[in-house]
C-alpha cells in the first residue's frame, strides 16, 4: 500500500511573518459588528420589548440573580445575560425548558438534587439553551408559546445546574 504525503497547511520559515493571536473576545461586540457585517454595513436596530417581556440572568461569583415577571404574555421576550466571571471556565449556559404533565419548578430541582443529569426527562422540554460565556453581557430573543417553562443555569464547566423559576406564559 503506497501513502501519499498531504500537503503542509503551515510551515517554517526562517524569513517569518509577525503573527497577531487572538486568546478572547467581547462577545457583544462580535456579535454587532456580525450583524452589522451581515447588513452590509448598516447597524442594527432591535425592536423595544416591554419589561414584561424581559428576562434577565446575571452569574457573580457563584450566586445568580434574576429578574423575569412570574406571568408573561406569549410571543417574543428578551432575555438578557450577564457573567461577571472572567476565567475561562467561567461561563454558563441559560437552560429554557416547558414542563408538560402537571411537573413543576420542584419536580426539576427534585431531578437536580438526584445528581447525574445526563439528559432532560420526557416532560421537561428544551425550548432554548443560550450561551453567557466569561465576560458576556448579550441580549438574546425567544419566542414562547403559552404554558409553563423552568429556566434553569447550567455550568459550562462544572455542568453544575440551578433552577432558577418557573414561568407562566399565557
Amino acid at each position: 500500500m503506497r501513502h501519499r504525503e498531504l500537503p503542509r497547511e503551515t510551515t517554517v520559515n526562517r524569513v517569518g511573518s509577525p503573527v497577531t493571536l487572538a486568546t478572547f473576545a467581547n462577545a457583544g461586540q462580535f456579535a454587532r459588528d456580525f450583524l452589522t457585517t451581515l447588513n452590509h454595513g448598516h447597524a442594527i436596530s432591535l425592536p423595544s420589548v416591554p419589561i414584561t417581556q424581559r428576562v434577565s440572568v446575571t452569574l457573580k461569583g457563584t450566586g445568580y440573580s434574576y429578574s423575569v415577571s412570574p406571568q408573561v404574555a406569549g410571543g417574543e421576550l428578551a432575555v438578557s445575560l450577564s457573567n461577571h466571571e472572567l476565567s475561562r471556565s467561567g461561563g454558563f449556559h441559560l437552560v429554557v425548558g416547558r414542563l408538560s404533565g402537571g411537573k413543576t419548578l420542584s419536580d426539576v430541582n427534585d431531578v437536580i438534587r438526584r445528581g447525574h443529569v445526563t439528559k432532560a426527562p420526557g416532560w421537561f422540554h428544551i425550548i432554548s439553551a443560550l450561551p453567557a460565556p466569561p465576560a458576556a453581557a448579550a441580549v438574546w430573543g425567544i419566542s414562547l408559546l403559552p404554558g409553563r417553562y423552568v429556566l434553569v443555569c447550567a455550568g459550562d464547566a462544572s455542568g453544575a445546574l440551578r433552577a432558577l423559576t418557573e414561568v407562566q406564559i399565557h
